[in-house]
């Protein structure tokens, strides 16, 4: 916990005004805060593997795009396209 001197003004005037409240209204004032904060800390965590996802795909693309380009490449190289590859099948058959 944070020592008196490291709070905030906001979080003083915040904790006597608690202070201040009956049982009840504590009881529910800490409910409320408890699921605010955890709604928000769920919506952290969902922007955060939201945004691993994205980053996880945008890999995966490049790499394929890569593949891709490499075997055209080669295709190339080699004399070859993809259509070849299907009349080397029918051929064998």
């Amino acid at each position: 916990m944070s020592t008196e001197q490291e709070r905030s003004e906001s979080y003083r005037k915040a904790h006597d005004a608690f202070r201040d409240m009956g049982t009840e209204e504590k009881a529910s004032f800490l409910v409320e805060s408890l699921v605010s904060t955890l709604v928000n800390g769920m919506q952290e965590a969902t922007e955060a593997v939201s945004d691993a996802v994205a980053e996880a795909m945008r890999r995966a693309r490049e790499e394929c795009d890569a593949a891709t380009a490499e075997a055209e490449a080669d295709d190339q190289a080699d004399g070859s396209d993809a259509t070849d590859d299907d009349s080397d099948v029918k051929d064998a058959q």
